[in-house]
């Protein structure tokens, strides 16, 4: 079945499967707090700010992309994968704790659907 998709020998489904899901739940998690942070963004500091901390992003991934470029192709991928994933998991449930003491009350649904 995964064939249809990518080149998949025998015995590599289970992990094919499992880096799939661990793509999919980074961007899930990504797409979850994208609207918060615009919005955290917005009503903190306004959308010349909102701006800044785009282009502050795009300059800070030329620095980050080059560098974990060079990781990767040190590393062994299984053991670069488990990093990152080691990493941005924490990062991201300590953000979304963060933004939810500072701006309770503040945010509501609607704020956060009027910034997509």
């Amino acid at each position: 079945m995964l064939s249809v998709v990518a080149e998949v020998r025998a015995g590599e489904g289970a992990g094919v499967l499992l880096l799939s899901l661990n793509v999919f739940l980074l961007l899930a998690a990504y797409y979850f707090i994208r609207p918060v942070r615009n919005a955290l963004i917005l009503t903190q500091g306004g959308a010349e700010v909102r701006s800044y901390s785009a282009a502050g992003q795009a300059i800070l991934l030329l620095a980050v992309v080059p560098i974990y470029g060079a990781l990767a192709s040190r590393v062994n991928r299984i053991r670069l994968i488990s990093w990152v994933t080691i990493f941005f998991v924490p990062v991201i449930a300590l953000y979304t704790s963060w933004v939810y003491a500072k701006l309770r009350g503040t945010i509501t649904l609607e704020t956060i659907r009027s910034e997509d």
